[in-house]
């Protein structure tokens, strides 16, 4: 566990965006399908490192699956929040 993940940290969409391997608008489309925690502040939009750590742990998702229905939102959405420490999911907000 990093030390943004043990303190609850968030990260920049263009960190999140490095680390996934994908554009900062595909992060706001996590963000907004919930698989990713995120908050929009002052700074622009920023990502829970936690959601980021379980999102990376989960693995990738098949190539041509689809991601966006939503039996399957919600179930990724609960896989990822078992992972997620408690403090993150109550301070987060999940959308845009």
């Amino acid at each position: 566990m990093t030390k943004q993940q043990q303190t609850g940290e968030l990260v920049p969409i263009s960190e999140a965006a490095k680390t996934l391997k994908t554009t900062e608008l595909n992060v706001l489309m996590h963000i907004k399908r919930g698989l990713l925690q995120g908050l929009e502040g002052a700074e622009g939009w920023q990502v829970s490192a936690a959601s980021l750590a379980a999102l990376v742990a989960a693995g990738p998702a098949e190539k041509g699956q689809v991601v966006c229905p939503a039996e399957l939102r919600q179930e990724r959405r609960l896989q990822l929040m078992q992972k997620a420490p408690a403090s993150i999911l109550g301070s987060a907000r999940s959308g845009p």
